[in-house]
């Protein structure tokens, strides 16, 4: 299925089918509706051990009884740890949310 799709030029590009010209593809955005925008999280190190500590080190009871939420996709507020980005971005080790959930569950 990869051959059935442009590969966008931009990061505001969309890949669309190879049988669509372009002139016929109408964008839902473009680079102006990109601007000024706020990301959702912020990177690095710092901002990950922040979260780490606002969600695991200072929520032992919640670490220790865990169960997994019925989260929604869409959400703009995370219903579960919200470190995945940090995980998988290097901003923060796997080995370092283990031995932070480790020291809750003893708390």
């Amino acid at each position: 299925d990869d051959d059935k799709y442009l590969v966008p030029k931009k990061a505001t590009d969309l890949p669309w089918p190879r049988n669509t010209p372009r002139d016929q593809v109408t964008p839902i955005w473009g680079p102006n509706d990109c601007k000024d925008l706020t990301p959702i999280v912020r990177g690095g190190e710092t901002n990950a051990l922040e979260h780490l500590k606002k969600n695991i080190i200072l929520k032992p009871k919640y670490v220790a009884t865990y169960a997994k939420p019925q989260t929604s996709p869409t959400s703009l507020t995370p219903s579960t740890t919200g470190l995945s980005p940090y995980l998988s971005s290097g901003c923060i080790s796997s080995r370092t949310v283990w031995w932070a959930i480790q020291k809750a569950i003893k708390q």
